[in-house]
């Protein structure tokens, strides 16, 4: 799924629902959100401060709800309330490069694997821009069970968008159907219809929802960054002491951020979840996340991993602050500064476990070599976004974000079989992607509660390979994009 969903599906589930926590009400103050960050953008913190009061509603009146929110109503003659909420983000994109670094895999006769790069020619799929737009609708439903107060939400996304390929074919797809291969896409990552439907109960979540990997949002640009944003299905266990910390246990399906190829690995299907665990801290507008990952490699190119089953691991540490200007410089604020700001920033490692950092795949998860060993990849990301209210109608954004990936082999190549010699020649392979991306968003809330703007993006790429430890030539490229686009609350 491309960056631009993935930040398009949470900016729509926020601007769909009229709470304290919607982007609404950001662009006006800061909105300090609970450590817990009640796990998706659609829930209200209200949520949190006033479930004993909804769930000891009998019978539920149309006021018994408010507590919650603007919007939330009675379900039926039930004791449970409901809330829904649906809106568009149309977009238009363009990016300007004419050509970009691949990296694929082979393997010779001997089984020995073999990782090339080049540059390819991507002009006639980027010669005309990208028209899409994401329809997302959220429903929350919260009641009271003999267990206790329960939370369902379901959130479903489509995304339509029309692209070009190489030879400047048009091409309509979704997020969901690929008409070329006729497959549907249920959930995955961030893909598919379904982006979440779980149930909170007690201590527990339980069903599609954002990874406790992830911290709260991908920064503030629109338009793609460096940073994990991932739903899966999991059950996860979360203790919280009030919004000063939390400590989350998660078991996920860790299968949507497997990165194979078929040739250099595959790790097909896996059964065996990821374990996930987060932390948060909060104290007045700072949150600060630390979270790590382990997943379980188990190739079928391999029977040596089926023996050792290697782990790969990820870890991440992030925060946000958020302040008014008058809280830093008191009463002496210049007005080109405007009311308020927010800083967000993380840096995430990965070794064997790369789908964990949000970065291109320039790399998969670990290379097998011909006699079955395994080589996990490393690999790294690294963002700082920035975002400043200049008023409560308008704001901007820069981020900048950062990757690199790691990722080879060492084999030995067996002299001819019509010779007596035992024996072979080592060949060792390592490659070395690298990237920075720069960009600058501005945006517009305008009196319907719709929003329009823009986001200018500065790409660069290098990678560099080495064959027994001699560098090859780099290959490096570089280009501009950009993106307008309108959201509107349904």
């Amino acid at each position: 799924m491309s960056n631009i969903l993935s930040r398009s599906i949470a900016f729509v589930a926020a601007l769909s629902l009229a709470t304290t926590n919607a982007l609404a009400g950001d662009l006006r103050a800061p909105v300090q959100e609970p450590p817990v960050a009640v796990a998706h953008p659609a829930a209200p913190s209200a949520f949190v401060a006033h479930t004993p009061t909804v769930a000891t509603a009998r019978p539920a009146k149309p006021d018994a709800c408010q507590p919650l929110g603007p919007g939330w109503k009675p379900l039926g003659s039930t004791t449970f309330c409901q809330h829904s909420g649906a809106g568009t983000f149309t977009y238009l994109s363009k990016s300007f490069a004419t050509s970009d670094i691949y990296l694929h895999g082979s393997r010779t006769v001997n089984s020995v694997p073999l990782i090339f790069y080049e540059k390819q020619n991507v002009s006639g799929a980027t010669k005309y821009p990208k028209l899409g737009t994401v329809l997302a609708y959220n429903l929350d439903v919260i009641g009271q069970l003999p267990v206790g107060p329960i939370l369902f939400h379901l959130g479903l996304v489509a995304n339509p968008e029309l692209s070009f390929t190489q030879d400047g074919t048009s091409h309509l797809g979704t997020n969901f159907w690929n008409p070329a291969t006729r497959h549907w896409t249920l959930y995955g990552g961030n893909g598919g219809l379904v982006h979440e439907a779980w149930v909170r109960f007690w201590k527990f979540q339980i069903g599609i929802q954002p990874s406790k990997f992830d911290f709260l949002h991908g920064g503030y640009s629109v338009g793609k960054s460096y940073t994990p944003q991932n739903t899966t299905s999991s059950i996860v266990y979360t203790y919280r002491k009030g919004n000063s910390y939390s400590v989350s246990v998660a078991l996920e399906d860790g299968n949507p951020r497997v990165q194979q190829d078929g040739i250099l690995n595959y790790s097909g299907w896996s059964r065996t979840p990821d374990l996930v665990v987060q932390g948060r801290i909060g104290w007045g507008k700072t949150i600060v996340q630390l979270a790590g990952a382990a997943h379980r490699i188990t190739d079928r190119l391999s029977s040596q991993s089926a023996q050792n089953h290697p782990i790969g691991f990820a870890g991440i540490a992030a925060f946000e602050h958020k302040f008014l200007w008058s809280d830093v410089l008191g009463k002496r604020v210049p007005k080109a500064l405007g009311v308020a700001g927010s800083l967000y920033g993380s840096i995430a490692v990965a070794h064997g476990a790369m789908g964990y950092l949000g970065a291109p795949y320039f790399a998969t998860d670990y290379v097998v070599d011909n006699r079955g060993g395994l080589h996990l990849s490393d690999g790294m990301t690294a963002m700082l976004s920035f975002e400043n209210i200049w008023s409560p109608t308008v704001k901007g954004n820069v981020t900048l974000s950062y990757f690199r990936s790691s990722f080879g082999a060492a084999s030995t190549i067996p002299y001819s079989s019509l010779s007596s010699i035992t024996g072979g020649v080592n060949f060792a392979q390592r490659f070395v992607t690298s990237g920075l991306r720069l960009s600058v968003g501005l945006e517009k809330l305008l009196p319907n509660g719709s929003r329009v703007g823009m986001d200018v993006g500065q790409n660069w790429t290098r990678s560099q390979g080495a064959v027994n430890g001699l560098s090859i030539a780099p290959l490096s490229s570089h280009f501009p994009d950009m993106m307008v686009y309108v959201a509107i609350p349904l």
